[in-house]
């Protein structure tokens, strides 16, 4: 027996007693999902929202504070067909 089988055997009882489940992973695991990338072809980033102006903001403009509170339907918007997605 390894010295890991108690805490593989203790771990697995929590799985099967528990509700839920949910796994945190690195990237790479969308595609094998089903999931869109968010770099890749047709990913999260080629659907970015457009500024008032018109112009595409970028992917670090998405993920600031200042997107939510200068333009919070576009937040949603955004925000919102990413959960639909997952």
């Amino acid at each position: 027996m390894s010295k890991y089988s108690k805490i593989i055997k203790k771990a697995a009882s929590y799985v099967k007693e528990s509700d839920a489940l949910i796994v945190m992973t690195g990237s790479g695991m969308s595609v094998d999902s089903g999931c869109k990338t968010f770099r890749g072809e047709k990913g999260i980033y080629d659907d970015l929202p457009k500024r008032k102006n018109g112009e595409i903001m970028d992917q670090f403009d998405v993920m600031d504070h200042q997107f939510f509170v200068n333009d919070v339907a576009s937040f949603w918007y955004f925000y919102g067909q990413r959960y639909m997605e997952y």
